[in-house]
């Protein structure tokens, strides 16, 4: 634990003094790393290393094995740059069930939409209509996950992502078809038993997340797709539980991710940054060994993430977050604020999202999730 603090001190310091301009990393289909549910996005996205619930699907499927219901559903809804437009939004839905063999069946599926976009042309001085159309994307999932000791649980997710945000009318992307790409994610995840420290219990938990290990995404030959990288991400991150009483737990994590996607660099020829043309494993590499800017970009390119939540009898929940991405990056820089309450067998939570700074790219956003607990406990 002390080493993993100090790589994080080193992180915040050497993201301030990368170089003056460095290029932000590019995938294609980034809704696939937007978090979905209204309780991770109360703690600055963290999920990781936190209990499991019904949304682990989209953190860490490994959690699954230690979730104390039978089976649940979730759904959740996000409107996306809601300052900008009001037809964006994410809608999230994903079902789990305990196998007889202490294994976790779950799946999900994730739709984003973009709204409609219409389409015009200008000829001989005037705009002619083309129509409208509207662009979305989507991924469904399916993952299995089980213990490997009391303690210890591994998971494995598959993945199917579709993206169609061309226009069938726009003659400029004739050859332009919807991308599809498969994809796999590998966790663990560990609790600790509780320890008693004078008149609490303590516990901690870690976990480690790989996700959307794949194909590059197929979109046709057009000039519009340069960037097909999947967001392939490793996340890792723990978390300290402090339990005062049977009832009241109060939860402090720390989490990190990083996009295992090669840095763009700069191309004199085309004057431009261009993203380096690898296989799967030889730009996971390259994504954690190097960059243009040396080992302070490097370092940059790794998020920070905070977070404190109380809960009560296991049916109330106060959370609240702080999200930290160099401005050069992915330029995310967030506090975070959620709550959520159980009545019988449904949960119900929600979130807000405020960027510290005017040009912060994710805006203002709310979640709001929806969970139906089906069969009994354990």
């Amino acid at each position: 634990m002390r080493h993993f603090i100090l790589f994080l001190s080193l992180l915040s310091f050497f993201s301030l003094y990368c170089q003056e301009k460095p290029a932000a990393i590019v995938t294609a289909v980034p809704f696939l790393s937007i978090t979905p549910d209204a309780t991770s996005a109360g703690m600055a996205d963290i999920g990781v290393a936190s209990s499991p619930d019904v949304y682990s699907m989209a953190h860490n499927s490994a959690k699954y094995a230690f979730v104390t219901e039978k089976s649940a559903i979730g759904i959740s809804y996000t409107p996306w740059l809601g300052n900008i437009t009001g037809d964006i939004f994410l809608s999230y839905a994903n079902y789990y069930h305990r196998l007889p063999t202490n294994g976790t069946l779950a799946t999900s599926l994730r739709i984003f939409s973009l709204g409609e976009i219409e389409m015009t042309d200008y000829q001989g001085g005037q705009i002619i209509p083309l129509g409208s159309y509207h662009p979305f994307e989507l991924s469904i999932d399916i993952a299995y996950s089980m213990k490997l000791s009391t303690r210890l649980s591994m998971g494995v997710s598959l993945r199917y992502t579709r993206s169609d945000i061309s226009s069938r009318n726009d003659p400029l992307t004739d050859d332009f078809h919807a991308g599809r790409a498969f994809s796999a994610d590998l966790s663990l995840y560990y609790i600790s038993r509780k320890y008693k420290l004078k008149k609490m219990g303590l516990s901690f938990s870690w976990g480690i997340n790989i996700r959307d290990i794949g194909s590059r995404i197929d979109y046709g030959d057009s000039p519009i797709t340069s960037y097909d990288y999947l967001p392939t991400t490793l996340s890792l991150g723990g978390g300290l539980h402090l339990h005062h009483t049977e009832k009241n737990t109060f939860s402090f994590l720390i989490e990190t991710s990083k996009l295992l996607v090669p840095t763009p660099v700069w191309n004199e020829a085309e004057n431009a940054y261009t993203v380096p043309d690898t296989g799967l494993f030889e730009g996971i590499w390259s994504a954690l060994t190097r960059a243009p800017g040396g080992a302070r970009e490097k370092l940059s390119e790794y998020t920070l993430q905070c977070a404190t939540e109380w809960t009560y009898d296991n049916r109330y929940a106060l959370r609240a977050g702080w999200y930290y991405s160099d401005p050069h990056k992915e330029g995310i820089q967030n506090i975070t604020l959620g709550a959520s309450a159980t009545y019988k067998k449904i949960c119900a939570s929600v979130s807000y999202a405020i960027p510290l700074y005017e040009h912060s790219s994710s805006g203002s956003s709310m979640r709001i999730s929806l969970c139906f607990y089906l069969g009994k406990d354990k």
